[in-house]
C-alpha cells in the first residue's frame, strides 16, 4: 500500500448555454420597437416619455408634477385639460376691457398652464398671479402697493391695491358683482383664502373663473364656479373693475 494524499477533484462548472438566435432576434426587435415608438418622438418631435404619474409617500417619481398648497406641503398635481364648457356670455353692453377679460378668460381656461406661467417661475399658491396677468394682457394692470411691480402675489395685497384705488367694495354693502370684478375670499370660504373673476352675475347667482383654489387642484389649473354669494361667509368683497358700478 503505497502512501500519499488523495486528490479531490473541483467539480466543473456548468458552462452557460449559447443564447438562441431566436432569442437574438426578439431582443433586438424590442429595441428597435422601443427605439422607434419612445425614443425618437422624444429626442426629434418633443413628445415626453410617457413615465407614469404616480406618487408614493410622498417620493417624487419621473411624470410627476410638483405644486405647494398654501400651507407650503408638497402636493402632486397632475396637468388636465379642461372638461366644462366655457360660459356663454352676453356681452350686449359689455365695455371694451369686460369682453378683452373675457376672450383671456376663455383663452386660458382652453390652456390650462401650470402656475408658474402667471408667478414668473416662483412656486407658490397662484390665484392673485392669475388675476394680476389677466389684468396686465387685458390693458389695466394691478400695481403692487408695495413694489408697483405688476404682479400681485397674495389675496389680502390685491384687497390692499384695490382698496388704495378706491376701487374695493366690501361685501355687505350691497353692491352687485358685474363681469371682470374680482371676488376676494378669505381663509374661511368655500374655497379658501382665494380671488377669482366675475363672467356672469344675475343677483345672487354669480358664475367665476379663477386659479389654483385652495393652493391645489387636481381636476385643474384654471375653473369655472358657480356661487351664491350671500351664502358663502368668506367672501370679503370685490375689487371692481374701472367703471364697473353698483348695480
Amino acid at each position: 500500500m503505497s502512501s500519499g494524499t488523495w486528490e479531490t477533484k473541483a467539480p466543473e462548472a456548468k458552462k452557460k448555454k449559447p443564447m438562441s438566435p431566436l432569442m437574438r432576434w426578439t431582443i433586438a426587435m424590442f429595441l428597435c420597437v422601443f427605439v422607434m415608438l419612445i425614443v425618437v418622438p422624444y429626442a426629434v418631435l418633443g413628445v415626453p416619455i410617457p413615465f407614469p404619474k404616480i406618487s408614493i409617500s410622498g417620493m417624487q417619481l419621473p411624470g410627476v408634477t410638483v405644486e405647494v398648497d398654501q400651507a407650503g406641503a408638497a402636493a402632486p398635481v397632475a396637468a388636465s385639460t379642461a372638461t366644462e364648457a366655457f360660459p356663454s356670455v352676453d356681452t350686449t353692453g359689455l365695455s371694451s376691457l369686460q369682453i378683452r377679460i373675457l376672450e383671456l378668460l376663455r383663452q386660458e381656461y382652453d390652456a390650462q398652464r401650470p402656475g408658474t406661467f402667471y408667478s414668473e417661475g416662483v412656486v407658490e399658491p397662484w390665484c392673485a398671479d392669475f388675476v394680476s396677468w389677466i389684468m396686465r394682457e387685458a390693458g389695466a394692470p394691478v400695481s403692487n402697493p408695495n413694489t408697483g411691480y405688476w404682479r400681485i402675489p397674495g389675496v389680502y395685497t390685491l384687497e390692499e391695491y384695490y382698496s388704495g384705488a378706491g376701487r374695493f367694495t366690501p361685501r355687505p354693502e350691497g353692491y352687485v358683482p358685474q363681469v371682470g370684478d374680482v371676488i376676494l375670499y378669505d381663509a374661511g370660504s368655500n374655497f379658501g383664502e382665494h380671488s377669482s373673476f366675475v363672467v356672469i352675475s344675475d343677483g345672487e347667482r354669480v358664475v367665476t373663473v379663477g386659479a389654483n383654489k385652495r393652493g391645489k387642484d387636481p381636476k385643474g389649473y384654471v375653473t369655472i364656479d358657480t356661487i351664491n354669494r350671500f351664502s358663502d361667509p368668506g367672501i370679503i368683497g370685490y375689487g371692481v373693475l374701472p367703471n364697473n358700478t353698483a348695480a
